[in-house]
């Protein structure tokens, strides 16, 4: 049985009753190299990020529906109730979350939507192993926990700081907004006042002035 093979035939497996737990992928441990991860929590989040790269088709959906993965999925109900909810009509009226009958969903996921989500992870797994080829040193530096950790903290520093920015930025684009109304605002009065004040200590120049145009 090959790689593909494998992690279809332990999809189809941990699909029933509630899903993929971390009971069963600590019983398919195997899998933890091929995910890039060291434990069944860290699997389960991966699984659920490679699906989100497949989109939200019918194959996605049809993936996320049996291996209860994703929001809004009722793991608990078990796998046959699973695949009737998501292909029923909403009941306030809609489109049904997979449009297809309920019985030809697990042909469906076991001839697409698992080879699809299984060969995603063995490309992916063939990607890193080829960079760890190409730039071992790199590769030990970027999967070493102390750098990695540090890593996050600075990217965790980066965010915030641009967080910051911006709400500085806005506070300023306020001040200006508020400063150009009062700025005209005042110019406008001053205006108004100097004008009158040209009017009244030379009324008849002013007069003359318009009556000759």
């Amino acid at each position: 049985m090959n790689g593909q093979a494998r992690l279809v035939e332990a999809f189809r497996e941990m699909r029933t009753g509630d899903g993929v737990t971390l009971d069963k992928l600590d019983e398919r441990d195997w899998m933890f190299p091929l995910l890039l991860v060291d434990n069944a929590e860290q699997a389960r989040k991966k699984l659920a990020e490679l699906i989100g790269t497949m989109g939200d088709g019918m194959v996605a959906r049809s993936v996320r529906v049996a291996l209860a993965i994703g929001a809004g999925i009722e793991a608990h109900i078990g796998v046959v109730k699973r695949r009737v909810q998501a292909t029923a009509t909403p009941e306030g009226g809609g489109r049904p979350y997979i449009e297809r009958a309920p019985r030809t969903l697990s042909d469906y996921e076991d001839a697409i939507g698992f080879p699809a989500l299984a060969k995603l992870i063995l490309d992916r797994h063939a990607e890193v192993q080829a960079a760890k080829e190409r730039e071992p040193d790199f590769f030990d530096l970027m999967t070493d926990p102390h750098f990695k950790q540090g890593f996050e903290l600075a990217q965790d520093v980066v965010f915030r700081l641009d967080a910051d920015k911006v709400v500085m930025t806005r506070r300023n684009l306020r001040f200006m907004q508020v400063n150009t109304i009062v700025l005209a605002f005042l110019m406008f009065f001053f205006g108004g006042m100097i004008m009158y004040g040209i009017i009244a200590t030379y009324p008849n120049f002013f007069f003359h002035a318009v009556k000759k145009s």
